[in-house]
């Protein structure tokens, strides 16, 4: 009976570690910014685990990730605030099929969180700022390209990225951006190294995980993120991680 309690206790650490490591929280968010000797601090990337660990990193792909998803960090900055001044975001009901929202920041100057999902889903745009969040790490494809609806830079609407989407991008980065009208300039611009190209003339937002590579790498790394319903224009300041 003991071995048994005791092994249950091993399990459930271990898959805690994993998560953690997976979402890449475990720099940002355990103390010490580490959770040694428990877990090896040369496997806090989805990339070092999937190389290390394969059989850990495929349980996390196949079970863990299907059942619960990464937190934004967003959300997670904005409810937990010294002084009591965060905002829960609490709702009573998931509300339509456009996401996850979030109330963040005062009236005065508030934003709407829509959040990505497992999927295809539609992102709707709220009244005011909305930042569309995308935090789902899954196979790049045109069955999981979200629809983001009623985005309006002019309204301070922006795009968030989460580097846990891509095995291709860091967190201690700066994202590259350009944006094409035109089939040649988005096959030109997919051999250069920008992470986000923006095609215009379809509304398509495309990771470009493989660099200067052909293609925009392997499912994993990158290919079509998102369609922006409409086709509105889309600037570099449009775009950035998520905080």
């Amino acid at each position: 009976m003991e071995a048994m309690i005791t092994r249950n206790a091993v399990l459930r650490e271990y898959l805690f570690c994993l998560t953690y490591a997976e979402w890449g929280f475990t720099k940002k968010y355990a103390e010490g910014k580490s959770l040694a000797p428990e877990w090896s601090d040369a496997h806090l990337t989805p990339a070092a685990i999937k190389r290390d660990n394969p059989i850990g990193h495929r349980i996390f792909e196949d079970y863990l990730s299907k059942v619960i998803s990464k937190p934004s960090e967003a959300r997670l900055q904005s409810i937990f605030k010294d002084g009591d001044r965060g905002v829960s975001g609490y709702q009573s009901s998931s509300g339509s099929s456009g996401g996850s929202t979030t109330n963040t920041g005062s009236s005065a100057n508030s934003s709407s969180d829509v959040i990505s999902g497992q999927g295809r889903k539609k992102l709707n745009g709220k009244a005011g700022a909305t930042d569309f969040i995308f935090e789902t790490r899954e196979a790049f494809s045109k069955k999981n390209a979200d629809q983001v609806l009623g985005f309006k830079g002019s309204e301070s609407d922006r795009i968030l990225i989460d580097p846990i989407i891509s095995n291709s991008l860091t967190a201690n980065s700066k994202l590259s951006f350009a944006s094409t009208k035109s089939k040649k300039g988005l096959k030109q611009l997919a051999l250069k190294d920008y992470d986000l190209i923006y095609f215009e003339k379809k509304g398509q937002l495309f990771l470009n995980g493989n660099g200067t590579g052909k293609g925009y790498g392997d499912s994993d790394e990158g290919g079509l993120l998102a369609i922006l319903k409409g086709k509105p224009s889309l600037k570099a300041t449009d775009i950035a991680f998520v905080d």
